[in-house]
């Protein structure tokens, strides 16, 4: 059996494996080397010579012209992908520069820009093999017809593919995109949690979590490392839990960031074994960084960086910080009208883990606090701002819990506005955008 520590470091070593840069460009890259293998190897065949002679209109026959046309190819490949690295690394540091530094992680994981890069690497792959047989031919021998017409189509294709990759990458530094793709990504992870198996989870009452008497009845276990508690493994999580008949309450929201011997969940019993207690740890997931994928609030929490950034006296840009709000309060619409689970059951319908579910109120202060820190001076946010949660309000699922919340929010706004604006007018025109109904 895998030691916990051992599976913890694989599963980091894979996700950042996988999450690389460089990972679709090596895989395509092996691909062409292999086809280039197979293209020599079908030549020495009389099939390869068939189609040699079928295609020669289109080919060339003469070495010497093939060393140079084969030469001339890799150097310009070279020369792209150069330039291509180049640009990305650019458009990088842009999106640090301008938005946030978070966002670098879903731009180097953007595959279409991975799939370009291993076209071009892949090709150059794809010429050396070529270019060395053609280089050891003797005398009258013929080149390979497969091989140049290969070559030939793939450089003309990477022409294309070329100006395809500055369209996409002069999109995708645009702030609409940029939001809009985080925007995206953060509402699927939304309607996700809405559609899983209500046999499986369940939502139980904080009245009903009392009862239980977790924190004074239940042994605290603490946790095996540091970094962000992403979920757990839940299958295996539930398998050693039904045999061992536990019950476990985890005590972070998933994406919070545990440290190492601090208290991680609660048990139910006090003479579990510790190889059992470390099959429990095993099966929690822990990352280094933030994931959108995992966690809807990093989105969340992504648009709210990007909208402070945005109104800091350096960018001075309201208009992306009003996009960044209206984005949040749209996906925070969503979240109002789902109640996320917080109790999973095994197979018998027996509870077996309790989740420590992020509440709306929290998930409003993360949005909208610092916003208000940074944009209490600032007439047209609080306005937004203010009209935005008067529609949060009036929405038919918004319950009278979220309304409170909503209304708190409200009065921290024009707290902030009263003591910060100086001029009388901008704040009577806030008070009247919050006392609309």
């Amino acid at each position: 059996m895998v030691k916990p520590k051992l599976r913890d470091n694989l599963k980091q070593y894979y996700w950042d494996l996988v999450n690389s840069i460089a990972f679709y460009p090596v895989i395509i890259a092996i691909g062409f080397g292999m086809l280039s293998f197979l293209v020599i190897a079908i030549e020495s065949y009389p099939i390869g010579n068939k189609i040699s002679e079928a295609i020669a209109f289109s080919s060339t026959k003469d070495p010497d012209t093939a060393r140079s046309l084969l030469s001339a190819l890799i150097g310009g490949m070279l020369s792209l992908t150069v330039f291509s690295f180049s640009m990305v690394m650019v458009v990088l540091s842009q999106a640090a520069s301008n938005y946030s530094p978070k966002i670098l992680d879903s731009l180097v994981k953007e595959r279409r820009a991975q799939w370009v890069l291993g076209f071009y690497i892949g090709s150059i792959v794809f010429y050396i093999p070529l270019l060395l047989k053609i280089s050891s031919l003797q005398g009258e021998q013929s080149v390979f017809s497969i091989g140049i017409l290969l070559s030939i189509t793939l450089a003309i294709f990477n022409v294309f593919l070329f100006i395809y990759f500055i369209a996409h990458v002069s999109n995708s530094i645009k702030p609409n995109q940029i939001i809009k793709n985080i925007y995206e990504k953060t509402l699927k992870i939304i309607q996700k949690i809405s559609l899983i198996s209500k046999e499986k989870y369940g939502v139980i009452t904080s009245g009903e979590i009392k009862e239980m008497d977790i924190t004074s009845n239940w042994i605290a276990i603490n946790s095996h490392k540091s970094g962000y508690c992403q979920d757990v493994e839940e299958d295996n999580m539930l398998k050693v839990l039904s045999q061992n008949d536990l019950q476990i309450k985890i005590k972070y929201h998933f994406g919070e960031y545990v440290l190492k011997n601090s208290p991680l969940f609660w048990i139910n019993k006090e003479d579990v074994s510790e190889d059992v207690l470390e099959k429990i740890k095993s099966h929690f997931v822990f990352y280094t960084g933030e994931s959108i994928n995992e966690n809807f609030v990093y989105g969340l929490r992504q648009l709210m960086e990007i909208a402070i950034k945005a109104l800091s006296p350096g960018i001075n840009d309201p208009g992306t910080a009003k996009l960044c709000i209206n984005m949040i309060v749209d996906i925070i619409s969503d979240f109002i009208a789902i109640d996320i689970p917080n109790a999973i059951y095994d197979e018998k319908k027996t509870l077996r883990i309790v989740l420590n579910k992020i509440t709306f109120e929290e998930v409003f202060a993360t949005c909208f606090d610092p916003i208000r820190q940074y944009g209490k001076e600032d007439k047209s946010i609080a306005i937004e701002v203010l009209k935005l949660i008067n529609q949060l309000k009036s929405l038919e699922k918004t319950t009278s819990e979220q309304i409170t919340v909503l209304e708190q929010h409200e009065k921290l706004w024009i707290s902030d506005i009263n003591s910060y604006m100086d001029n009388k007018l901008d704040k009577k025109k806030v008070k009247e955008v919050a006392s609309q109904k």
